[in-house]
C-alpha cells in the first residue's frame, strides 16, 4: 500500500467537491490530488496523476457513474469507491455497481448519521480500496448491457482488422501533431504515432498529446490492445510493428537494427500494417527529413489500403513525404489542417 493513497473526486456538484476535499484532508492516509465534474474530465485528470483511488458518484452529466466504471476497469483499471444517495434508495444499482468492479459503495451523507461518522467510514473505505487485487476482480466483471453510441467514452473498445490509422513524422512532427490531434473525435479508430524521437522523450511526448487530443495517447507498450478512441506513441529506440491476436491489434516493440538510420522506423510500422491488414488502414507521411516511410507507403498501396502526404506549404522540411509521394503510392497529398478529415473520410 502506498504510504499516502493518492485520491481523485468525482461529483458534478462543487459543493460536494468542495465537503469532500476539506472533510477527507484530515485523514493522513489521504492525499486528495484533484476533483472532477464529469466523467471526461476524470478521464484526462486520471491519465496526468495516476490516482490510487477514485471516488465517484453514479448520478453525473456526459456519462453516468456506472458508463464511467466499466470504462475505468476496461482501461484504465483504478480501485473505485462509488457515493451515490441512489445505493441507498435502488439496493439493486449497488449490486449492479459491485458488479462493474466498485470495490466499495456507500450511500452520500443523509443525516441519519454524524458527518463525522460517515467521513470516518469514506476514509476507511478508500485506505481498504488498494489492497483489492484488481486482475481477480476483472474475471469476475458484468461487460453486458451497455450502448456504445459515438459520443461516449465507451466507443473505446477493440479495433477490427480493417480499422487502423499510422502517423509518421520527423522533423516538425510534434508541433504539427499538436496542432491537429485535437481533430479527431474520440470514436477514431485506433491509432499509432510513429515520430523520429530518442528514447526517454517518447513519454514525456505521448502525454503533451494527451493534452491536444479527445483520443487517451499513451506511449505504446509490449503487448498493448491498440483501442478506438486510443492512440500510442512508439517507444524511442525500439521499432513498433503490430499482430493480431484473436481479433484484437496487439503492438509488439523490438529492438534495433536501424532503418534508413532511424528507429523507430515508419517503414517497419507500415510495412508491418500492410502484411495485416488491406482496404480501411490508413497511413500518413507528415514533415521531416530524409526518406523513412516511402517503402512502407508502397507497401501500403499494394495491400490496398490508403496513404496520405502532407503537403510541402505546410510541411516544416518537405522531405519525407516528398520522398513518400514520389513513389507513387500516395493518393492524398493535403495541408496539414485537412489531414485529420481526410483520415476520417478515408476510413
Amino acid at each position: 500500500m502506498p504510504a499516502t493513497i493518492k485520491t481523485l473526486l468525482v461529483d458534478d456538484s462543487s459543493v460536494i467537491l468542495g465537503m469532500y476535499k476539506a472533510a477527507l484532508k484530515r485523514y493522513p492516509e489521504l492525499e486528495i490530488i484533484g476533483a472532477a465534474h464529469d466523467p471526461y474530465e476524470a478521464r484526462t485528470k486520471i491519465m496526468e496523476k495516476r490516482p490510487d483511488v477514485i471516488v465517484s458518484d453514479i448520478n453525473m452529466p456526459k456519462m453516468d457513474g456506472l458508463k464511467f466504471l466499466k470504462f475505468i476497469m476496461e482501461f484504465l483499471p483504478t480501485p473505485i469507491v462509488i457515493v451515490s444517495k441512489h445505493v441507498s434508495e435502488n439496493p439493486r444499482l449497488a449490486k449492479k455497481a459491485k458488479s462493474l468492479g466498485a470495490v466499495r459503495v456507500l450511500p452520500k451523507h443523509d443525516g441519519s448519521t454524524t458527518q463525522k461518522e460517515f467521513f470516518d467510514a469514506l476514509s476507511q473505505c478508500i485506505i481498504e480500496a488498494p489492497s483489492v487485487n484488481l486482475r481477480v476482480l476483472a474475471e469476475t466483471l458484468d461487460v453486458s448491457g451497455f450502448s456504445r453510441s459515438s459520443n461516449e467514452l465507451l466507443t473505446i473498445k477493440p479495433a477490427t482488422v480493417r480499422e487502423i490509422i499510422v502517423i509518421g513524422s520527423s522533423t516538425g512532427g510534434p508541433e504539427s501533431l499538436e496542432r491537429i490531434m485535437w481533430a479527431f473525435p474520440e470514436d477514431t479508430p485506433g491509432m499509432i504515432i510513429v515520430q523520429h524521437m530518442p528514447k526517454h522523450a517518447t513519454k514525456m511526448f505521448a502525454e503533451r498529446l494527451n493534452d491536444h487530443s479527445r483520443l487517451i495517447v499513451k506511449e505504446a507498450q509490449e503487448g498493448d490492445v491498440v483501442k478506438r478512441g486510443c492512440c500510442y506513441v512508439a517507444q524511442g529506440g525500439r521499432h513498433l510493428t503490430v499482430n493480431v491476436v484473436l481479433g484484437q491489434i496487439m503492438i509488439h516493440l523490438k529492438d534495433g537494427p536501424k532503418v534508413k538510420s532511424v528507429i523507430p522506423s515508419i517503414d517497419v510500422t507500415l510495412e508491418s500494417v500492410a502484411r495485416l491488414f488491406a482496404n480501411k488502414a490508413v497511413g500518413v507521411i507528415m514533415t521531416g527529413i530524409g526518406d523513412d516511410g516511402a517503402d512502407g507507403a508502397v507497401a501500403m498501396k499494394e495491400a490496398g489500403n490508403i496513404m496520405i502526404a502532407q503537403d510541402e506549404k505546410t510541411s516544416i522540411v518537405y522531405g519525407m513525404p516528398m520522398e513518400a509521394a514520389a513513389t507513387g503510392a500516395i493518393k492524398f497529398v493535403r495541408p496539414l489542417d485537412e489531414i485529420p478529415k481526410t483520415v476520417l473520410n478515408a476510413l
